[in-house]
C-alpha cells in the first residue's frame, strides 16, 4: 500500500475512497431485512475486512504526511 501511495497517489486515493464506500455499502446492507442471516454474516466479515484496510491506509497517509512535514518537503 505504501508503494501505491508513493508511486501513484491518485490510485491510492481512489482505492481509499472505494474502501470507505464499501464500508458504507455493507453497513447499509446489514440494516436491510431482505438478506438472509448467512448473507448478513458475510457482510459483517466484509465490513471487518474493509475497516481494517481503511485503518491501515489511514495510518499510511498519516505517516506519509508526517514524514513529509518532518523532512521539510512540501507538496
Amino acid at each position: 500500500m505504501t508503494q501505491l501511495l508513493l508511486q501513484n497517489p491518485d490510485g491510492f486515493m481512489t482505492e481509499y475512497n472505494a474502501v470507505k464506500s464499501n464500508i458504507v455499502r455493507y453497513t447499509s446492507y446489514l440494516k436491510s431485512k431482505k438478506y438472509s442471516e448467512e448473507q448478513h454474516e458475510r457482510q459483517k466479515t466484509l465490513i471487518e475486512k474493509y475497516t481494517e484496510k481503511e485503518s491501515v491506509m489511514s495510518e499510511i497517509l498519516k505517516n506519509n504526511i508526517y514524514d513529509r512535514r518532518s523532512s521539510g518537503k512540501q507538496n
